[in-house]
C-alpha cells in the first residue's frame, strides 16, 4: 500500500465525520465512505464545478441522478440557495443512508432523496453493486461491468417524466452519472426535455461507438437540437467512445 493511502486511511478513517479542508464544499462536513475521504476534504474531485458554478443560480431546480453519497448534492445545495431545490436519485441503500447523513449534517433543507434508479420505466429493475468501489454501480446490462459484482438487488425505479406528472418542479439542470445507464433516463425523459429544455450535465460511461449513452447524445442532439460541448476536451463531433469524461448538453435557443 502506498504511503498516500495508508496517511488517507489514518486521517480519513471510514465512517469518521471530517470537514472539507477547500474547494467549492469548503466548510461543509462529510461522513467518510472508503476511497472518498481524502478526495472530499481536499477538493480533488471537482475538476468541473468551477463549470457548473457559472451554470446553476439561485432558485434553479437540479435533479441529481446518480447521487452516490451526496457529494454533488451537497454542491447543488449551496449554489441553488433556499429559494431552489435538489432532487437527488440513489438506489442503493447504504450510499442512501450516508446521502441523508451528509445531508443532515449540513442542515440541507433545500435537497430530496428519492432512494431509486432513474429509468426508461417505472418497472423494478436489478442494480449491480461493490461496495469496495461505493461509485461502481449500475444497472444489469449497461456499460460499466465488473468480472464479478459483490451485490446484486432489487430497486425501485422511476422516470423523469413519471416525476414531473406527479407534480414535481421541472429542473434547469440534469446531473447524469449512471455509470453506462443514461440511455434509459433520456428514454424516461422525452416530455421533460420538450418541454422544459433543461440543461444537462452527462458523465459518459462509453466504450464503443454504439455504447448506450453515445446514443443518447445523438438523441439529444439529433432529434431535440442540444449543442454537447466536451469538458475534457476529449470527445470528437462525431461523438465517439469516451470513458469516465463528461458533457455538457445545452438546449439550442431556436430548439
Amino acid at each position: 500500500m502506498k504511503a498516500w493511502h495508508r496517511l488517507a486511511r489514518v486521517f480519513y478513517p471510514a465512517g469518521g465525520i471530517r470537514t472539507v479542508l477547500r474547494g467549492p464544499l469548503r466548510g461543509t462536513r462529510f461522513v467518510v465512505v472508503p476511497g472518498m475521504g481524502a478526495t472530499y476534504a481536499l477538493g480533488v474531485d471537482s475538476m468541473h464545478w468551477r463549470f457548473l458554478a457559472e451554470q446553476l443560480h439561485a432558485g434553479d431546480v437540479v435533479y441529481d441522478i446518480g447521487g452516490n453519497c451526496g457529494q454533488m448534492a451537497l454542491f447543488f445545495s449551496r449554489q441553488v440557495g433556499d429559494t431552489g431545490q435538489v432532487r437527488t436519485f440513489e438506489p442503493v441503500p447504504q450510499n442512501a443512508a450516508t446521502l441523508r447523513r451528509n445531508l443532515e449534517l449540513n442542515a440541507c433543507a433545500n435537497v430530496e432523496v428519492i432512494e431509486a434508479a432513474v429509468a426508461a420505466d417505472a418497472e423494478p429493475r436489478t442494480f449491480c453493486f461493490d461496495a469496495a468501489h461505493h461509485t461502481m454501480g449500475t444497472l444489469e446490462g449497461a456499460m460499466v461491468k465488473l468480472d464479478t459484482w459483490e451485490t446484486t438487488l432489487q430497486v425501485a425505479c422511476v422516470t423523469l417524466d413519471g416525476m414531473i406528472e406527479s407534480g414535481a418542479r421541472p429542473p434547469q439542470v440534469l446531473k447524469i452519472d449512471v455509470e453506462g445507464s443514461g440511455l434509459g433516463v433520456i428514454e424516461g425523459a422525452v416530455n421533460l426535455i420538450e418541454q422544459h429544455r433543461p440543461a444537462i450535465y452527462f458523465e459518459l460511461h462509453a466504450a464503443d461507438d454504439n455504447a448506450p449513452e453515445l446514443r443518447a447524445l445523438r438523441m439529444l442532439r439529433q432529434r431535440w437540437g442540444y449543442r454537447i460541448t466536451d469538458l475534457n476536451n476529449t470527445l470528437q463531433d462525431t461523438l465517439s467512445p469516451l470513458w469516465g469524461g463528461a458533457v455538457w448538453c445545452e438546449p439550442s435557443a431556436g430548439g
